[in-house]
């Protein structure tokens, strides 16, 4: 599975696009996937989808997301568990097109020999 928040957020599989759901939804999934692999607390979620206006049943407004998700990602194929006080995506990095993004930038960095090649597979979705 691969997830892509550069653009439109999207979830792929070998078969194709998954529909990741409504706006909100996806706005849930991406704020879990910039910390992959990592807890995301409520406060942040809420934070990182509503900003300064967040409705008043907002951490129910998340559960509903997150369990939605959890349909969507398959049961165990790519895990949305309750972690930290909030949740957690337990895919792997690269599997998330910005996580790639980073990595291939900070290796450009580091490789002045290879940059040219390396910054141009970061912009390659």
């Amino acid at each position: 599975m691969e997830f892509r928040l550069l653009g439109p957020v999207e979830v792929r599989t070998p078969a194709g696009p998954v529909d990741a759901g409504q706006p909100r939804q996806r706005a849930v999934l991406a704020a879990l996937l910039v910390d992959v692999g990592r807890p995301v607390p409520m406060d942040a979620l809420i934070d990182r989808v509503w900003g300064d206006s967040p409705p008043p049943k907002a951490r129910h407004a998340v559960q509903a997301y997150v369990s939605a998700l959890r349909g969507v990602l398959g049961a165990g194929s790519v895990p949305v568990r309750r972690a930290g006080g909030g949740y957690q995506v337990d895919a792997p990095a690269d599997a998330v097109d910005l996580c790639r993004f980073d990595r291939l930038v900070i290796r450009a960095e580091a490789e002045p020999d290879e940059r040219t090649a390396l910054l141009g597979r970061a912009l390659l979705r």
